[in-house]
């Protein structure tokens, strides 16, 4: 995987463009807790209005805070074969979660993960429309 934005986490034992993260990455995103969810679905519109991208530290560190909590499943999904990869270094120490974390945005950014499953896009489209509403009445 290609990265298209300079993240600013150490990648001493997992690499944004790694062949093992992006599998990882998409594990993690398909088996998010119905909370981290609901958490994500209800904070991370907010960075996306900001930046109108997913290439955001910020959104990276709040994927890693849910996925520092999927470690036990992470390694029993690749233990039982039920995801086939190398079992990760420690996602307990931030960066190794805020890359995995990374790769996620950098996959929602080009829209091979959905990002509905993790965003109130109803909410973005809002501010999208009070943004063009604002600029038609300046230029008026």
């Amino acid at each position: 995987m290609r990265t298209s934005f300079n993240w600013p986490f150490s990648q001493n034992h997992l690499h944004i463009d790694g062949p093992e993260t992006e599998t990882y990455a998409r594990w993690c995103f398909e088996n998010f807790s119905p909370m981290a969810k609901e958490v994500l679905h209800e904070t991370t519109w907010f960075f996306v209005i900001k930046r109108h991208s997913w290439l955001n530290p910020a959104i990276a560190k709040l994927f890693a805070y849910h996925i520092q909590q999927m470690q036990a499943r992470l390694h029993i999904a690749i233990e039982n074969g039920s995801l086939r990869a190398k079992l990760p270094p420690n996602l307990k120490i931030n960066d190794h979660a805020e890359i995995i974390g990374a790769v996620i945005c950098e996959l929602l950014e080009v829209r091979d993960l959905d990002p509905s499953e993790v965003c109130n896009l109803d909410e973005v489209e809002r501010h999208k429309q009070r943004g063009t509403v604002a600029a038609q009445r300046k230029i008026a």
